[in-house]
């Protein structure tokens, strides 16, 4: 189970860094098209979004080094990710038109999945590791946070690009809603791996915790 665990946040880790580098360069001109904000009012929207990465990540630590194991945030992260993105535009086959507050509160659950992807990612690819019997290292922590941020910077190099061609190829509602169809396979394999891990649990009859 090691293995799919870790291979579950590194696909997380990419997916986010390809949302994040997707929205980079496309929301500002949705923002002043849509709604006719200003640069400043734009620059608002994105404090915002930054905030809420920035206070959601120490508390999904606090949150995750007390009393819930980091890999539940796996799957979370990603369907707040999908949520968001769904609804940024909205969607247009959906019948709901544009609402800045939505957009906003859209932008506010894909930063708060981020806060959980971005903040777990290493604890849940550790503990992961050392299931399978690796020693918990300063080498062990080296490698991991280079990779861990070797895959990150990988999702936001091809974000912007990969993001940028579909919204103009598309408009940036249907951009946003294929970035959620991709981002929603992350979700399938994180309950895939961890609907494994409980039902060998429990075919061992072993009661584990995390």
């Amino acid at each position: 189970v090691a293995i799919p665990w870790s291979l579950a946040w590194l696909v997380s880790m990419f997916m986010y860094g390809l949302i994040l580098g997707m929205l980079d360069p496309n929301v500002s001109p949705f923002l002043e098209e849509a709604f006719g904000l200003s640069a400043t009012e734009v620059g608002l929207v994105y404090l915002l979004y930054a905030g809420v990465l920035a206070i959601g990540a120490p508390i999904v630590g606090y949150v995750a080094d007390r009393w819930i194991n980091p890999n539940k945030f796996q799957a979370t992260s990603l369907v707040l990710a999908t949520l968001g993105l769904t609804f940024i535009g909205p969607w247009p086959t959906t019948t709901l038109g544009h609402s800045l507050w939505r957009t906003v509160f859209s932008m506010s659950l894909i930063a708060a999945g981020g806060a959980m992807c971005i903040t777990c990612a290493t604890t849940g690819v550790l503990n992961a590791l050392k299931e399978v019997g690796y020693e918990d290292t300063l080498e062990l922590h080296s490698n991991l946070g280079g990779a861990i941020t070797t895959v990150l910077a990988s999702g936001l190099a091809f974000g912007p690009t990969i993001g940028s061609t579909l919204a103009g190829a598309v408009g940036f509602e249907d951009a946003a809603a294929i970035f959620a169809a991709v981002v929603s396979s992350g979700i399938v394999l994180g309950v895939l791996v961890g609907g494994y891990k409980e039902l060998k649990r429990r075919r061992s009859g072993s009661y584990d915790p995390e």
